[in-house]
């Protein structure tokens, strides 16, 4: 087995666009969101693996996995988190 695979590029999306189920990893946090470092501070630091685990009804806050802790955000809020694949 290799370290890295090399067969699929790391897709850089939103946190906000992912899907119930997926899973990625946190690249960045864009600091010019002035929540965002209570984001890295319920978890949402670079190298941390988030799952979304499910929308409410509307779509929105959206319920994350992250650090063995459930957190909820808010789809806008979400949207400051930059994730890889």
């Amino acid at each position: 087995m290799h370290a890295h695979a090399s067969h699929v590029s790391a897709e850089r999306r939103r946190l906000s666009d992912l899907a119930v189920g997926d899973r990625a990893t946190v690249d960045r946090v864009d600091f010019s969101c002035p929540t965002a470092r209570r984001f890295v501070a319920l978890g949402f630091s670079p190298g941390a693996t988030v799952t979304l685990a499910r929308l409410a009804p509307l779509a929105d806050p959206m319920e994350f996995d992250v650090r063995g802790a459930r957190v909820s955000l808010r789809r806008s809020d979400a949207a400051a988190v930059w994730v890889r694949a």
